[in-house]
């Protein structure tokens, strides 16, 4: 989902009382803000489902933790009527961009294919990649722990709109110890939400410091 764009909520609701439901009020809020109401009214017998769309919401930079529940003064068990889910927003940011991640995460996040082993954000304790580059902060594979073997994991940025520059540079700093010939770590992007490919080639004419071997 992206920041900022209207997004609709979709929930199950199935009866599991002893007599047919004919209407009632379901809620829900993204990040424990103003609940969001929605009259239903139809009817659903004992036993059965139903799906129903609530009103959009509009998601932040960032998390966004829904909660829908039902809001009955007839139901006597609530732990059986709310659900929790934890929906990432792309963040938009436009050129000039330059951050030190000081301040938070700014849309940056953690793509985890592996128990045990991904980014995190803070101030990195496992030599030799122990300390920040500046600051205090910094994205760091386990910040307290070395990364496990047949680890797989992605660093996402915020969406760059490029759209007004015909060329645009891009500059970090890195410091990475893995494994030789088995283990690295490569930068891919993605225009308008097409297909990933990595960027440049080894020992890239158009690059300093860029990728020297193959995995």
């Amino acid at each position: 989902i992206g920041q900022g764009t209207p997004t609709p909520v979709t929930v199950i609701l199935k009866n599991n009382g002893g007599f047919p439901i004919t209407n009632l009020s379901i809620k829900y809020t993204n990040n424990n803000g103003v609940p969001l109401n929605y009259n239903w009214s139809g009817f659903l017998p004992t036993g059965m489902t139903t799906l129903v769309t609530l009103p959009s919401f509009i998601p932040v930079g960032g998390t966004n933790l829904l909660t829908a529940y039902i809001d009955w003064n007839l139901d006597a068990n609530h732990n059986n009527d709310t659900i929790t889910m934890s929906k990432f927003a792309m963040v938009t940011a436009n050129l000039t961009y330059n951050y030190d991640f000081e301040n938070g995460d700014q849309g940056w996040y953690d793509s985890t294919y592996t128990n045990y082993t991904y980014w995190e954000l803070g101030y990195p304790s496992v030599s030799p990649t122990n300390f920040p580059h500046s600051g205090n902060n910094c994205w760091d594979i386990n910040l307290t722990s070395p990364y496990f073997n047949v680890a797989y994991t992605s660093l996402f940025s915020p969406l760059f709109v490029v759209s007004n520059y015909s060329k645009v540079n891009i500059d970090f700093w890195l410091n990475i110890a893995t494994e030789y010939a088995a283990d690295g770590v490569y930068l891919e992007y993605s225009l308008d939400g097409g297909a990933w490919e990595v960027l440049g080639t080894i020992n890239d004419p158009n690059a300093t410091n860029w990728y020297n071997t193959s995995m």
